[in-house]
């Protein structure tokens, strides 16, 4: 029998400023863009391509939380505040064993405040001024 990838979303975990988030939306936790492409093709005049490395290594996390979440209150006061934190992400599972550290994040979006019958999901952004996997 072929060994069967389980990914188990309990395992990933989210810290802002050292503190483990925690309150998260319905369909997930988070997702960890690059602002740029790594690799730009360049193509000449001639035909001949040339490919130019990206110094931008800079990169967002867009992080999915229930409107009731215990963490938006800790993301509203840093956002107000404009402090840089520490952003990190690790996950545990075998297959897919990401992490990623960064200094220097600071909240870019912070949602609305809907007050509605059923709580809803809410995206906060974070720039990660240097997005590197481990």
């Amino acid at each position: 029998m072929a060994d069967q990838q389980v990914f188990d979303l309990e395992l990933v975990t989210v810290l802002v400023a050292y503190d483990v988030l925690t309150g998260y939306g319905t369909g997930g936790k988070l997702t960890l863009k690059h602002n740029t492409d790594t690799m730009n093709p360049v193509v000449g005049c001639d035909g001949k391509v040339v490919y130019a490395k990206s110094a931008d290594k800079s990169g967002t996390a867009e992080i999915t939380l229930a409107s009731t979440s215990p963490s938006l209150r800790k993301l509203r006061t840093l956002a107000a505040a404009g402090k840089q934190f520490n952003f990190s992400v690790m996950d545990a599972n075998r297959e897919e064993n990401v992490r990623a550290n960064s200094d220097g994040c600071v909240v870019t979006h912070i949602p609305d405040v809907p007050r509605t019958t059923t709580p809803g999901d809410v995206t906060v952004t974070i720039y990660i001024p240097r997005l590197e996997y481990r």
